[in-house]
């Protein structure tokens, strides 16, 4: 479970954040839509520790942000960008480091089957492509058996194929209680992935998209509505 009450993150002078608030029950997927520039790596950043926070409280499962400790820092796993790979190691090898670090008791073989990876499991992550950097994150994340998934575009670079596993994985995990929150420009692919969408809009979560509650409503419509109307109105002279 992931609590963020009142949240507020400055960047030097710059407030990013302003009071934000939010909750993610466990189980549940969650969508993070937002244009560029307006603060969704800089949630993601300050839930993981990454990016210090102004105010606010954050809380992972009964484990305190101000805390910082090691039980905070296992209850979550944070996929960022391939650029952080280790080029020399192996993709198994960062499996192995991510299992005894979060003294995970996912069975590595498992996951790399699950994700259709064992074909390269002995390969340096430099001679990997896009898409196979891709699957190693998200299979790291897996290994961590974190019960908190943050995720920050983690469909860059796939191909359909290699959504769809991945997105079938995501969907299993989920059932056995694990909590996501992933940022995504894929709005079509949000509506058949998340439970809920959260779009964040004048520093705050400005609007809860609720497919149980809502199941019609579509990503795109919301999405135009509070970002691209304001945009062209702001851009015409009467």
């Amino acid at each position: 479970m992931i609590t963020i009450e009142n949240l507020s993150v400055k960047l030097g002078k710059s407030l990013i954040l302003d009071h934000l608030s939010l909750k993610i029950s466990s189980g549940e997927i969650i969508g993070l839509v937002a244009p560029n520039g307006t603060g969704k790596t800089t949630l993601l950043r300050s839930i993981s520790g990454l990016q210090k926070i102004t105010s606010g409280k954050i809380s992972l499962d009964s484990h305190d942000i101000k805390q910082a400790d090691t039980n905070y820092c296992r209850s979550f796993f944070y996929l960022q960008n391939v650029d952080l790979l280790y080029p020399e190691l192996t993709v198994i090898e960062h499996l192995r480091f991510v299992k005894y670090t979060w003294k995970s008791d996912q069975q590595i073989d498992q996951i790399l089957d699950l994700l259709q990876m064992t074909a390269y499991q002995h390969k340096k992550t430099s001679k990997l492509s896009l898409g196979m950097k891709q699957h190693l994150v998200i299979a790291m994340a897996i290994t961590s058996g974190a019960p908190n998934i943050l995720m920050d575009e983690p469909f860059n670079g796939l191909d359909p194929t290699s959504v769809h596993i991945v997105t079938r994985a995501i969907h299993s995990l989920a059932q056995a209680g694990k909590a996501f929150l992933f940022s995504s420009h894929m709005l079509n692919h949000i509506d058949q992935t998340c439970s809920k969408v959260f779009f964040l809009q004048n520093k705050k979560i400005e609007y809860i998209l609720n497919f149980a509650e809502t199941p019609s409503e579509k990503s795109e419509e919301i999405y135009h509505n509070l970002y691209e109307r304001n945009d062209i109105f702001e851009s015409t002279t009467f």
